[in-house]
């Protein structure tokens, strides 16, 4: 590990990012090409800028942004490109990823579904063969849940 990795310091509520994070560095380094990657439920886009801010960059050649409601100024501030965000509902019926991704991305937009699966299935049909979908839930240790 670098010295400039040992002294990064986040806030504890950032760790949500810190595993999706590794395992797209995993993911990354792995592959002898770069990852066209999809975040849906990007909100505004705070693990597209925890990742940036890490000191270790996977290889992503291509970053699209999905989400039911768009921030197009909070887009702008953080460098994504208007081309490659995506506004769209994930419970419609007529909901379709336009093109194939190498992964996807998923952290805290699943538990707010009634019907995940259904979603999830239609968004694995637009993954390349070999590649990987992260996803993140809220959890809690039973220790904490009180407080």
């Amino acid at each position: 590990m670098t010295e400039k990795a040992k002294s990064v310091r986040y806030p504890i509520r950032l760790l949500r990012y810190w595993f999706a994070y590794h395992l797209l560095c995993i993911e990354s380094a792995a592959r002898s090409a770069s990852i066209d990657l999809v975040e849906i439920g990007v909100q505004k886009a705070q693990f597209l800028q925890f990742v940036r801010s890490a000191p270790v960059q996977p290889n992503v050649s291509q970053w699209t942004v999905l989400d039911a409601v768009i921030h197009p100024e909070k887009f702008r501030k953080v460098g994504i490109r208007k081309e490659d965000v995506l506004e769209a509902n994930l419970e419609s019926p007529d909901f379709d990823l336009p093109r194939y991704y190498d992964a996807a991305v998923l952290l805290h937009v699943l538990e707010h579904l009634f019907e995940p699966d259904t979603a999830l299935q239609k968004i694995v049909r637009k993954i390349r063969p070999g590649g990987v979908l992260i996803g993140g839930s809220p959890v809690l240790p039973d220790f904490l849940v009180a407080s």
